[in-house]
């Protein structure tokens, strides 16, 4: 997911020399559209490697590799620090925990309705 990943700042002269900027806004627009469809097609087909090695015990996937629940926020807070913005994410976050566990339940109840 590079695309993800902010541009550093480069001199003009460097990047006209050694890189080349892109100022085709066909080719901009494609990559900006194809590449997070790339991005999430690789992620269901591993899923699915996931699943079907479970399934079929192949061991194609180590199960301390696979991690069900990561929780996002927390990992955030410790990130943030005690920063001032960072003590306001937290207090954000900490308002969040109650919504963040009614979505996790209303997931629970959907899976179970499959």
């Amino acid at each position: 997911m590079d695309y993800l990943k902010r541009r550093g700042h480069v001199e003009e002269s460097v990047a006209e020399f050694v890189k080349g900027v892109v100022k085709d806004p066909a080719f901009l627009v494609s990559k900006a559209t194809i590449q997070p469809g790339r991005d999430m097609a690789l992620l269901d087909m591993f899923s699915e490697m996931v699943t079907t090695s479970q399934q079929n015990n192949f061991n194609w996937v180590l199960p301390e590799s696979i991690v069900d629940d990561f929780d996002y926020a927390r990992l955030i807070a410790k990130i943030a620090g005690n920063t001032e913005i960072g003590m306001e994410l937290k207090e954000q976050l900490a308002k969040s925990d109650s919504d963040r566990d009614r979505i996790a339940a209303q997931i629970e109840d959907l899976k179970e309705a499959k």
